[in-house]
């Protein structure tokens, strides 16, 4: 809605919305999942699982790796052990080879037994290893294999530790044997054992080597298998890292990207939502309460620059009628199209808003002159009176305007809008399509209303009013036909007021109903009261208003004043005025609801106001009182004579009462009597009375009825 602009003011409003006016939207579209969200939140689910299986294939896989070296870590143990038997076997043969007999043969027993005990042990941890195969081979060569040269090794340890237990227990009687048995020892002793020596370590020597070759083997496996520990970790590892990866771009990605959308439109929401607070929701105008704010930021500003500013009231004519008879709907695009006129004539600087209703207001936050304020006011006056078609129809719109200046009319905002509003009702009480600056004597007139308006209030409730009748006389005997009862007030200040001086004020603060009430009860009470004191008064007209007529109410409300006071309905005659809207369907329903109870009606001042002809034929309007302006010319002007010759003559042709208002002088009293008229009111006969001088007036020119 703004542009950049240099002044404050605007500079001030940068954090009123500009968008115009959007869709209302639900908060609650924000926790909906959608199939999207449920394909991403299904994506990561199957990403956790896949993460979890990884997850129990690495434990199972290291476990499985740990198992197995620490089943090598054993056989590599057990293998060393029975590498220290072998030696041990080794030294223990080496020794019976060198002369050492009974402790050597004792060792080298000892040691076969347990190095046959551990390549037994070995073996069943070999087995139970799962070994590779190049180690089973060096294990379980038929040639070269560790338990092949191990038990190699036990053979040679035991028929050794038997050859030396044989040659001790030898006879010693057969010297010769003994001779040589020790000629030949001592021959081994100095040749021959160096042969053994080497015989018993070449049978040793291929066990260790087996041995070595297998712990050698071992330790290779050992470490291949911690390498190959570390690659499959490591592999799982960079696996589940690509998984988390492709979580991310794949699942978590989208999740983010639906979080930052989530966010744009939880932002989207909440600026949607201060737009509102802001705006009309109908006319996309600001509000009532951010015009509030922007026209106490206007006049802030204004006052600080020293400035004009204007503020402009509109408010439609006949709006009420669009919606009454086309329908709510159209009444919206009556006042959607002025929001749009409004918007269409004001510049950047301008700001438009509704007040509610059909009343809208313009902001002129800076002004050169004056006579700007007055331009706008007229453009928007033309722009707004061209038609609106609405399903077909052809609707043209009208306002009343009102204009005041900042700081002339006020130097706040209250006072402001005040005058405003004051230049707006000047403008419509004017008339439709007008235009109204204030002025100091608006706000004059206005206080006055309101003191007039206090003073109403508490007429009533307090005795001031009281009802004044003028009596209805006979043309031919001068006889009492019939009393208008006419309403006075006794103002404390201003003495006695007549209804000119008030009725308008009455309409204006909704207090004619309650006058009409009153007026009708005292009315209805006085024609019993006169009637107890002797003096039969006919029938008593009242005065109703079409507030009155307008209450669904209406005529209950009037039979039960006349049956608390025992007065029959055709004593009663209701007068209203010829401008009553006869049109309104409402108000003919009353009228011949009353007619139907017998209660008579009269139209009012006929020949002034614009009652339709056709009206006056229904049977419900029983009298017509014929209005002082056609009887001011009678006694010099023929065809005003004529004229109320036809009327009297077309008025009793239809059967209808006529009584003729305003009769001043005899003169005018015998030309309408010999034109045919028979009932007359005036001053000629008598003034609006309080009740008692009515009655002794009235007994003196009319005997008491029994």
């Amino acid at each position: 809605m703004f542009e950049p602009c240099t002044g404050l003011f605007l500079e001030r409003l940068e954090w009123l919305p500009k968008r115009k006016m959007m869709r209302a939207v639900s908060i609650s579209h924000l926790f909906r999942v959608s199939a999207t969200t449920r394909s991403v939140l299904g994506r990561y689910v199957v990403a956790l699982l896949i993460l979890g299986v990884l997850t129990a294939l690495s434990f199972m896989v290291v476990q499985s790796l740990i198992a197995r070296m620490e089943a090598s870590e054993d056989v590599v143990a057990q293998a060393s052990e029975l590498r220290s038997s072998v030696h041990k076997t080794m030294l223990a043969l080496d020794r019976i080879s060198m002369g050492d007999q009974a402790e050597a043969r004792k060792e080298a027993r000892f040691e076969a037994e347990g190095l046959q005990a551990g390549l037994a042990k070995l073996l069943d941890t070999f087995n139970r290893s799962e070994p590779q195969t190049e180690v089973r081979s060096i294990m379980d060569d038929p040639h070269d294999g560790l338990a092949r040269q191990v038990h190699m090794l036990v053979e040679r340890a035991k028929a050794a530790v038997a050859e030396h237990q044989e040659t001790q227990h030898a006879p010693s009687s057969h010297s010769g044997s003994a001779a040589t048995h020790t000629e030949s020892m001592n021959h081994q002793s100095h040749g021959g054992g160096g042969a053994r020596h080497l015989a018993h370590g070449a049978h040793g020597a291929p066990a260790m080597k087996a041995v070595d070759a297998l712990i050698k083997k071992l330790r290779e496996n050992a470490h291949a298998e911690q390498e190959h520990a570390a690659f499959v970790h490591n592999v799982l590892g960079v696996s589940m890292l690509v998984i988390l990866l492709i979580e991310a771009a794949i699942i978590f990605r989208p999740l983010l990207k639906r979080a930052e959308t989530e966010t744009r439109r939880a932002d989207l929401v909440t600026s949607e939502l201060e737009y509102l607070a802001a705006h009309d929701a109908l006319t996309g105008l600001l509000n009532r309460g951010q015009i509030d704010r922007v026209l106490s930021v206007a006049v802030k500003d204004a006052v600080n620059t020293n400035r004009q500013m204007g503020l402009i009231l509109l408010d439609l004519d006949g709006f009420k009628a669009v919606n009454d008879t086309l329908g709510h709907a159209a009444g919206d695009a009556v006042l959607t199209a002025v929001a749009k006129r409004i918007q269409s004539i004001l510049s950047s600087t301008n700001i438009g808003g509704r007040l509610g209703g059909d009343e809208f207001i313009v902001i002129l936050p800076n002004l050169q002159k004056e006579s700007e304020a007055e331009t706008i006011a007229m453009q928007l006056l033309s722009s707004i009176s061209e038609p609106v078609y609405f399903e077909g129809r052809e609707i043209i719109p009208d306002a009343s305007i009102g204009y005041a200046m900042f700081p002339i009319a006020g130097s706040n905002v209250a006072a402001l809008l005040s005058a405003a509003d004051l230049a707006m009702y000047n403008a419509k009480r004017s008339g439709r399509g007008r235009i109204s600056k204030f002025s100091e004597q608006m706000r004059a007139e206005s206080e006055r209303a309101r003191l007039i308006d206090n003073e109403i209030k508490s007429a009533l409730p307090s005795g001031q009013f009281e009802v004044y009748y003028q009596t209805i006389h006979e043309a031919d005997s001068g006889r009492i036909s019939a009393a208008e009862a006419l309403i006075r007030w006794h103002h404390p200040r201003r003495g006695i007021l007549t209804p000119d001086a008030f009725l308008e004020d009455l309409r204006r603060i909704g207090q004619m109903d309650a006058l009409t009430t009153f007026v009708l009860g005292e009315a209805i009470r006085q024609v019993s009261t006169w009637r107890r004191a002797g003096f039969n008064i006919g029938n008593v007209h009242v005065n109703v208003a079409e507030e009155f007529l307008l209450k669904a109410d209406a005529l209950n409300e009037l039979k039960s004043l006349l049956a608390a006071h025992g007065v029959h309905p055709s004593s009663l005659v209701l007068e209203i005025p010829e401008e009553t809207s006869l049109n309104n369907p409402a108000v003919v329903a009353t009228i011949e609801g009353f007619h139907a109870a017998g209660i008579r009606v009269a139209v009012d001042d006929f020949g002034v106001g614009s009652v339709s002809m056709h009206h006056l034929c229904k049977p419900a309007i029983a009298v017509v009182k014929i209005d002082r302006a056609l009887v001011r010319d009678i006694h010099s002007s023929s065809e005003c004579r004529a004229l109320m010759a036809s009327i009297a003559g077309m008025f009793r042709d239809m059967g209808k009462s006529v009584i003729v208002e305003g009769v001043e002088t005899r003169q005018e009293a015998e030309l309408l009597r010999a034109v045919g008229f028979e009932q007359f009111q005036g001053f000629l006969w008598a003034r609006p009375l309080p009740a008692a001088e009515v009655l002794s007036t009235a007994l003196a020119i009319q005997p008491k009825v029994a």
